[in-house]
């Protein structure tokens, strides 16, 4: 069945002609045809007879199966145009079917225009939709389903009723039926769902939109939060060498000896000799099992040589054996190459976003470069008349555009690229072109940093600032105290929905005044919502439900002069519960006042924190300058990705990790890859890496040969304030 359209745009005609090709074209899409636009002038009051006139007429002759009202919402304009519809349709009692459609339609719309109404007239549907004229448009389409129903309900009456008609010749004003609240209709165009929810139907939408993904190749050392493309595989065993499951002996088993000789770790096993192991360490080709220490008993045989005459021969010769007390069986205490991940094992499953975690597992597993999801561009735009830039002085009404920040911060945190496209205004046209050293002392991790911060601030060294947008102030730290520049909120608010009036002025019955009204004098009042400003002069604000609503009309039915031909209404309310001075107002800073402290120095700065500074209107602070932080891997079996991983090395997975978590946390990092351990090679590269950096961070093995400390105290004249830390978790 074809749909036609009669469109009844208020307001001026140059401001309503965009929004009445936009309601065409949903005309369109729901499969009707537009017959008529008519436009009448904004002033409802001066012009309601025109409307009502217009309505009678079409519906009469039928020149159309739905009405749709169109124009700016005003809540005097809104509300005298639900009167002048109430006067035109009426709704059938016969038929529950029909009051039940129309009645769910009507819920619908309101949800999205609170004052929406729907009626009939004769055959004709009449919908008014005084609001935001895309809003409109869109419900329009989303309810096609529900239009077509209820025009064959019309029809399908009128086919079977004869010398009937389902309005009287003069219909009598009736009300508009009042919709209480029934769970069967307690829906909306776009209903509230949840995270989960909203999160599944985006990643369906994507699916179903079967466009290639694009990706790319990146090395493993820039590949932090981005995500995988496809499956991704171990390029070799781990470990790629035996290893022992305890600390002990490196022995051949069953060589028939108890007495075994220990050897330094680069020699080669034979019957009757062992070497030590730890627990994870390579153990020797030729070792068999590895006999735990608790299993042993220690020899010691000694030989002094005591001629002092030459100084290289003044030393004690010392030899160690063990004993086995309880012998291994073969393999025993040995874990296999490849027993944590064989090569071609699956590590990482494609879609997985790569964390440091990742990092270090690619690493381990000899990957160097990984097939990545190409970065996806984020746009955010701000809609609201009455937001305003930090740094802009804030307007009577007006709040900062705090939201917008909190999200981009965030999309930064999650490492998505992001575009700003700041504040566009509220209506559609703007809407459509719209960051002692050998000891080895165990510390826990949080006493470690008490120590580093204590070493720090002890040094009383100057610590170099600069100013940076709040934009741009993601992940800094502040380097002094921030104070609210303004009052939030800037204007005393209304703390409950109801009627901001003059209290105490002796008077119950008050005339309801337009918003925008200049003054609030004696006997008057203005409609207030939940958090709005309310008008200078109001000291009080009384509830809705404290009041009751009354109705005068006076109609002038002298022709003669078109200026008197209006119907002059107004509305008025009766205060039942007289308010107290200053009830249901917030003062002005409520929330936070000016020079409030809003964030302490040293407080690192995240998307809570960007909201805060902007809602109270601070565009710069001064921050910490950005630390570089230098990486030193001291190992002479460590190897870099990618490169062919020899017999009893790994690759250098810990220093990728630590850039990787520098990096999440916003550090400039230098990396200055792998050293040999030796003394001149470390001295030479700490000796760099100073240069250039302001905090040195080395990793690698540390051993009873750990040439390290002796280096940074004797060489650096360092002090040794720890030796290993450790994490109780």
């Amino acid at each position: 069945m074809s749909l036609t359209f009669l469109i009844l745009a208020v307001g001026v005609k140059e401001k309503l002609e965009k929004n009445v090709e936009l309601m065409k074209d949903s005309v369109s899409y729901v499969g009707g045809k537009t017959v008529d636009v008519h436009y009448v002038s904004y002033n409802v009051s001066y012009d309601g007879y025109k409307i009502t006139k217009y309505l009678e007429t079409s519906c009469d002759t039928n020149k159309a199966n739905i009405i749709v009202i169109i124009g700016e919402s005003k809540i005097t304009t809104d509300i005298e145009a639900m009167s002048i519809i109430s006067r035109v349709v009426s709704r059938t009692k016969s038929d529950k079917t029909l009051t039940s459609a129309i009645s769910e339609l009507e819920t619908i719309l309101q949800a999205v225009l609170p004052l929406a109404v729907c009626g009939i007239r004769k055959k004709t549907l009449i919908l008014n939709m005084f609001g935001e004229c895309l809003t409109a448009a869109i419900s329009l389409q989303a309810n096609q389903e529900r239009l077509l129903q209820i025009i064959d309900i019309i029809q399908l009456m009128q086919n079977n009723t004869t010398n009937k008609s389902l309005a009287c010749d003069t219909p009598k004003p009736c009300s508009i039926l009042k919709i209480k609240h029934i769970e069967k209709f307690k829906e909306t165009l776009f209903p509230m769902i949840s995270v989960t929810q909203a999160i599944k139907i985006i990643c369906e939408k994507i699916i179903k939109g079967n466009e290639e993904i694009e990706h790319e190749c990146v090395s493993v050392h820039v590949a932090c939060g981005r995500i995988l493309s496809k499956d991704i595989y171990s390029e070799c065993n781990v470990p790629s060498f035996r290893t022992s499951a305890k600390c002990g002996y490196a022995i051949k088993a069953n060589d028939g000896e108890n007495i075994k000789k220990i050897l330094n770790a680069e020699s080669s096993i034979e019957p009757g000799t062992c070497i030590f192991v730890k627990t994870g360490a390579p153990i020797p080709d030729e070792a068999t099992a590895v006999v735990q220490v608790e299993n042993t008993k220690e020899v010691i045989k000694e030989c002094d040589d005591n001629n002092t005459d030459d100084i290289e021969e003044e030393k004690e010769e010392k030899e160690e054996e063990i004993e086995i007390i309880i012998q291994p069986k073969e393999g025993e205490n040995i874990r296999p190459i490849g027993y944590e991940i064989k090569k071609k094992d699956l590590i990482l499953e494609e879609h997985k976003r790569i964390g440091p975690a990742e990092i270090g597992l690619l690493t381990y597993c000899g990957v160097s470069e990984v097939v990545v999801i190409k970065h996806q561009v984020v746009g955010i735009i701000s809609i609201g008349d009455e937001l305003e830039e930090p740094g802009e002085i804030l307007k009577i009404k007006h709040d900062y555009d705090s939201s917008r920040l909190i999200l981009i911060t965030l999309l930064k945190q999650q490492d998505f690229d992001s575009l700003d496209f700041g504040i566009t205004n509220d209506n559609m046209e703007d809407i459509k072109n719209g960051t002692n050293c050998s000891k080895k002392s165990y510390i826990e991790v949080i006493e470690a940093q008490k120590l580093i911060r204590d070493a720090i601030i002890q040094s009383n060294e100057e610590i170099e600032s600069e100013c940076v947008r709040v934009q741009d102030a993601y992940g800094r730290i502040l380097l002094k105290d921030i104070y609210s520049k303004y009052n939030v909120p800037s204007f005393k608010a209304s703390a409950k929905h109801g009627y901001a009036i003059k209290a105490n002025d002796k008077k119950n019955i008050k005339k309801i005044l337009r918003a925008g009204t200049s003054s609030l004098k004696p006997g008057t009042c203005i409609w207030v919502k939940t958090g709005a400003p309310i008008p200078h002069e109001a000291t009080a604000v009384v509830q809705v439900e404290n009041t009751k609503i009354i109705k005068k009309e006076c109609v002038n039915n002298n022709t003669d002069d078109i200026e008197e031909e209006k119907e002059e209404k107004e509305e008025e309310i009766e205060i039942i519960i007289q308010p107290k001075e200053g009830e249901n107002i917030r003062p002005i800073g409520y929330e936070i006042k000016k020079k409030d402290l809003i964030l302490e120095e040293h407080k690192r700065i995240g998307p809570a924190e960007i909201g805060l500074l902007t809602y109270c209107g601070v565009s710069e602070v001064v921050v910490i300058k950005h630390q570089v932080v230098g990486i030193i891997s001291i190992g002479d079996e460590l190897e870099e990705p990618g490169e062919i991983l020899k017999i009893k090395h790994d690759y250098d997975s810990s220093r990728l990790i630590l850039i990787t978590l520098l990096k999440q946390q916003d550090f400039d990092s230098l990396d200055f890859g792998i050293t040999n351990d030796n003394m001149v090679s470390i001295i030479s590269k700490i000796e760099e890496a100073l240069e250039k950096v302001n905090v040195l961070v080395t990793i690698g093995s540390a051993n009873d040969k750990d040439l390290l400390k002796p280096i940074l105290k004797g060489y650096f004249n360092a002090t040794i304030h720890f030796g290993i830390f450790f994490s109780s978790y």
